[in-house]
């Protein structure tokens, strides 16, 4: 685009990686939550009706579970970018050279990275929903046949693992050792929190040639 490079943008991946960790949180979440009601209802169908979705019905299930996600987060998602495009843009406009070179960057970022989300990354949800769904048909096959024995085999295992749980939680050892781990965790906080000091030179922020250093 033609805008030269500042080391002020070295900020800029780490802040549109937040961006976006942020809205494919939502987008899988609600991808779980609707696909755990579809899955339930297939469930109940599997057990009345005895019928497993067929690969047709999982490509019909995958569409109308990828529209459902889209809804849900399309408005969250889209107005947190105008907001976020709108704040650096405001920022743009201001008359440091630094400040405004971040600003724009950021907007662009911003932009190119809410075209991502819905083009390529809802483009692997599919891809890889459509194996959770076939790996879904297969499990309720297996209920089915096997459904008594699979529920004592999971009850014996969720007895063994709070077994396990119990034992180590109440162990003198790891008590001691998860509570030292927390006051040194608090004390590098702490210790952070007192003698970091939060300064914005002008040089970092203005051009060398800049009349404002020379003032200062």
């Amino acid at each position: 685009m033609g805008f030269r490079f500042g080391t002020i943008l070295c900020v800029t991946p780490f802040l549109v990686l937040a961006i976006s960790v942020d809205d494919a949180y939502l987008m899988i979440n609600s991808w779980q939550r609707i696909r755990k009601e579809k899955r339930e209802l297939d469930s109940i169908s599997a057990t009345i009706h005895g019928k497993i979705p067929s690969p047709s019905e999982d490509d019909e299930t995958l569409q109308s579970i990828l529209a459902g996600v889209f809804i849900d987060t399309a408005p969250s998602i889209t107005i947190t970018t105008l907001t976020n495009v709108l704040a650096f843009g405001v920022g743009a406009l201001t008359p440091t050279p630094e400040i405004q070179l971040f600003s724009i960057g950021n907007a662009v970022a911003i932009i190119v990275d809410y075209i991502y989300q819905w083009t390529v990354y809802g483009s692997f949800m599919a891809i890889y929903g459509r194996i959770e769904l076939s790996a879904n048909g297969k499990i309720l096959k297996k209920e089915n046949i096997e459904k008594d024995e699979i529920q004592i085999e999971n009850k014996s295992r969720t007895k063994i693992v709070k077994g396990c749980n119990n034992k180590a939680l109440t162990n003198p050892f790891i008590s001691s050792l998860i509570m030292a781990l927390l006051a040194v965790y608090f004390y590098i906080s702490l210790y952070g929190i007192l003698n970091t000091k939060a300064e914005l030179q002008p040089t970092k922020l203005f051009l060398k040639t800049s009349d404002v250093l020379e003032v200062r």
